[in-house]
């Protein structure tokens, strides 16, 4: 509960922080805003590692990614590395355990260019990642599927347009 408790008044604030900084700038080519917060969530009932990963399972990090096309094109943004460590190898509460948050602005000329919805992503890799993410890699193991069978919360679609401000809770989790 405390972890929730924890992500929710985090994104309120950096809502808030976004709204304020729009009124003290007078709305001036207020760019698309994305606000959001990333938490891993590992269920008592999976092992880990899960049953044929075969990649390294240390330090252990969290990555969200931002893409066009509902995932289909081309990444728009891609976080830094959210350390997870320990976390991996340890039950966590239902609401799961807060991350990080992050602030994705987007100009005009990048929501023209973009095909809608956009879709955010959140992963776990064995380790960090040099350049772009691919979901593919064997060092992945956290969901990826298009259906998201019952691990909703790995990914948001949705369509914004210039100036709008959408807000995101994502929750990185150890697949099957």
């Amino acid at each position: 509960m405390k972890s929730m408790r924890l992500r929710i008044a985090s994104s309120i604030v950096l809502a808030a922080s976004v709204v304020l900084l729009l009124v003290l700038t007078g709305c001036a080519a207020v760019p698309a805003t994305i606000v959001g917060s990333v938490s891993f969530l590992n269920y008592p009932q999976r092992t880990f590692p899960p049953a044929g990963y075969a990649g390294a399972i240390t330090p252990n990090v969290a990555y969200v990614r931002l893409m066009d096309a509902d995932g289909a094109g081309a990444a728009l943004w891609q976080s830094p590395a959210y350390p997870v460590g320990a976390l991996v190898n340890s039950a966590t509460s239902d609401e799961g355990e807060f991350l990080d948050s992050f602030v994705i602005t987007l100009s005009d000329a990048q929501i023209s260019a973009a095909t809608m919805p956009l879709r955010l992503e959140a992963f776990l890799f064995g380790q960090e990642a040099v350049g772009a993410l691919n979901p593919a890699s064997v060092d992945r193991y956290s969901t990826y599927d298009a259906g998201a069978g019952e691990d909703i919360g790995w990914y948001y679609s949705f369509t914004i347009g210039s100036g709008e401000i959408k807000v995101a809770d994502l929750s990185v989790r150890i697949r099957y």
